[in-house]
């Protein structure tokens, strides 16, 4: 029932000042401590969260636990709806989609600008421009690839872990929607003409049809849900209604329409933090006036609050969450743009242009930087951290992620040895490695930049890198090498700071007793790999039967180790391409696969018998006699 008229607000209520972040803040920190106050969340959420990392999803799930699951509903029909694209297969054809235009893009990409890759655009001669254009490309196709296997190798987990939320969540309450259809359409004319939320913005929807290849030799039609907003809406009303416990309403939601929030808002004012996780956020979500009267008419309910799924990873955060993982999956960042940073790039050439003149006010790297093998191996065998690198990891990974690249500030570098730097290169990998938020972010950024850096310290972070690939925290050879970021390190084989840097590693694995055969050096562009295959009679395909890089055997056809067979390894694929089998072998013995040349043959497809599988990766090696150190 209705309240009464003298408990009604005077009117409609038209917020006109812009929310501040420390209002909405509060506001928030509110809503949670406020045992009255519910939470709704839209299929949107939902949707989103069937997407994100099992880490990020299991901190939204802890969250939620912690503020009181008895406090947070899934309605009806946005379970409903949710069913409906998982039968629809909405994220498949996401993925489908994505994996499609990334292979195009690639394609049509290359064939468009080949003819302009035979001048220099820069200091790069046209033929490394032609490789790097060509190795960039190649690399999206193969993301497309990895991104197409995500619905076979991860949805089913997700789907549970989300379903097993939404049954935790169900919304119990009579009348319930089936009551709800009998005046559904009238209502839907009656407000979606008179632009009352939520749902407007849905009247024109239209039923979609489903693929033929999907629906067979009958195409089907699926609903156009434009009612789907006013039946979520209904629901939660009639459920804050039907309890005298709820005055407070918060909808999770990411739908951005101005039938849900109130138009017109500009963006609020960022803080150091805000602008720390993304610059240009959209405006604050606030609420369309005519859902908070409606509630407060219908439901006797004081407070109607908007968040989605980007404001509030900011919200946890901000009121102390544990929540890294949330707000790394939540918070949309774009790429980094390479021209923002030119400007500062300029200035570091005219720096070393200046101090190579002897007339610099100041230098940019520091005079402890030296860069023979002798200096660069004795600071990689240091285990402790030095204060001034310590001090800078910390500054990189306290914060959380950032669409700017990361730069090395000028006092670090003016004042850094040859071991600070190394030990720089060496720990950001390690934490790539060993997966901590941000790192390959900021390993990515680190090794983009190296040319940019005075020859010194480039071949100082560049050393420590590999470092980190062939050797462990304790300087014990890594057998397999981690493959992680070794190809982008070879992109720059032929620059000064990566020939010094390589002649150090030549150099470091001089007396150690055994190493990868596949330790990368000065002298080896390409890595041969030999192929043998056999006839299958009942198969047009070749089963493969040998792969060899530089000689060696990296197979065998009686694998005893089922996660080193090949059927485990690429997920019960078959056939595959050579291209696809080479990236396996790659990963798993620390190769890089630029080097490994296949042309014509990359989109050979080939079969595989059971028991194929990978030699065990640590047992492939040569000892100090083999190599002839």
């Amino acid at each position: 029932m209705p309240v009464e008229p003298s408990d009604l607000p005077d009117g409609l209520i038209i917020p006109v000042d812009v929310p501040s972040i420390e209002d909405f803040k509060r506001q928030f920190e509110a809503a949670v401590s406020d045992e009255s106050c519910h939470f709704y969340i839209d299929t949107s959420i939902l949707i989103w969260a069937t997407q994100i990392g099992k880490a990020a999803r299991a901190q939204l799930t802890k969250w939620i636990e912690a503020v009181g699951q008895s406090r947070f509903h899934v309605p009806v029909w946005a379970a409903h709806e949710f069913f409906n694209h998982h039968v629809n297969d909405l994220i498949g054809r996401k993925l489908s989609e994505a994996a499609d235009a990334m292979r195009k893009t690639a394609d049509q990409t290359y064939s468009e600008i080949r003819p302009f890759l035979g001048e220099a655009l820069d200091e790069r001669s046209p033929e490394d421009l032609h490789l790097q254009a060509r190795d960039t490309l190649v690399q999206l196709k193969r993301l497309a690839a990895d991104v197409g296997r995500w619905k076979e190798k991860h949805y089913q987990q997700h789907l549970q872990e989300v379903v097993d939320l939404i049954s935790s969540l169900r919304l119990r309450h009579r009348p319930g929607i089936l009551g709800f259809m009998s005046d559904i359409d009238v209502l839907e004319r009656n407000r979606y003409a008179g632009r009352i939320p939520p749902g407007f913005k849905d009247r024109n929807k239209r039923e979609k049809k489903l693929d033929m290849d999907r629906a067979g030799s009958s195409a089907e039609f699926f609903g156009s849900n434009r009612y789907g907003d006013l039946m979520f809406w209904r629901e939660v009303i009639e459920h804050a209604s039907s309890s005298t416990a709820v005055t407070g309403i918060v909808i999770i939601s990411n739908d951005a329409k101005n039938d849900w929030q109130m138009g017109g808002g500009r963006s609020p004012d960022e803080d150091q933090e805000m602008r720390e996780l993304r610059k240009g956020w959209p405006p604050i979500p606030t609420v369309h006036p005519m859902l908070r009267y409606e509630a407060n008419y219908a439901a006797a309910v004081n407070t109607v609050m908007l968040i989605d799924c980007e404001y509030l990873a900011l919200l946890l955060r901000k009121t102390g969450v544990e929540a890294n993982e949330f707000v790394g999956a939540a918070i949309s960042t774009r790429l980094p743009d390479p021209r923002s940073d030119a400007k500062e790039k300029r200035k570091s050439k005219v720096r070393e242009a200046l101090a190579a003149s002897g007339s610099a006010a100041s230098v940019l790297e520091s005079d402890q930087v030296v860069t023979s093998s002798f200096a660069l191996v004795r600071a990689s065998r240091q285990k402790q951290v030095t204060g001034a690198t310590k001090t800078l990891l910390a500054d990189m990974f306290d914060d959380q992620t950032s669409e700017q690249p990361f730069s090395l500030p000028d006092v670090f570098l003016s004042n850094a040895t040859t071991a600070d730097l190394v030990q720089l290169g060496r720990g950001v990998h390690e934490r790539a490695t060993n997966g901590e938020a941000l790192a390959v972010t900021r390993l990515t950024d680190l090794i983009a930049g190296l040319p940019d850096l005075p020859v010194g310290s480039a071949t100082c972070l560049h050393f420590g890198v590999l470092i980190s690939i062939y050797f462990d925290e304790e300087n014990g050879v890594r057998l397999p090498p981690v493959a992680l970021a070794l190809d982008e390190l070879m992109r720059f084989r032929r620059d000064d700071f990566a020939a010094r840097s390589l002649e150090a590693l030549e150099f470091r694995f001089k007396n150690e007793l055994k190493r990868s055969p596949f330790v990368v050096g000065r002298s080896k562009d390409v890595l041969d790999l030999t192929l043998r295959t056999k006839d299958v009679a009942s198969s047009e395909l070749h089963t493969i039967t040998s792969l060899q890089v530089d000689g060696i055997e990296l197979l065998t056809l009686a694998q005893s180790d089922e996660t080193l067979r090949l059927n485990v390894l690429l997920e019960n694929k078959t056939p595959v391409s050579l291209q696809e089998l080479t990236d396996i072998v790659a990963r798993s013995f620390g190769i890089p696969s630029s080097l490994i040349e296949l042309g014509d043959r990359a989109d050979r497809i080939l079969s595989y018998d059971a028991l194929t599988g990978i030699e065990s990766p640590n047992a492939v090696f040569i000892t100090k006699e083999d190599s002839g150190a």
